[in-house]
């Protein structure tokens, strides 16, 4: 099996990644946004630091997740594995709403 350690080489392999993913990162809570969080009963959560990385599930009732334009709160007691979200660890996101 071949490790692939770097970008350049996962590139190669892969081909570059669209430029039209980068516009998919929210570094503000937009109001669009906003609107997703109120929205959305699911949630993917990633948490890392370094090389490692897990992931868990979140949901609740649509909303259960809300925030400002610079914070995000998810309550513990919606995650899976609540032990995941660590003080300092890298955090990404997928939600889901219906429709």
């Amino acid at each position: 099996m071949t490790s692939i350690a770097s970008i350049e080489r996962l590139e190669a392999v892969n081909g570059k990644t669209p430029s039209a993913v980068a516009l998919k990162v929210v570094g503000d809570l937009v109001d669009g946004a906003l609107r997703w969080l109120g929205a959305a009963p699911l949630m993917f959560a990633g948490f890392g630091h370094g090389r490692s990385i897990a992931v868990t599930l979140a949901g609740g009732t649509p909303g259960f997740i809300d925030g400002e334009r610079n914070r995000l709160r998810i309550p513990l007691a919606s995650l899976d594995d609540p032990a995941l979200a660590q003080v300092d660890q890298q955090f990404g996101s997928l939600l889901l709403a219906p429709g």
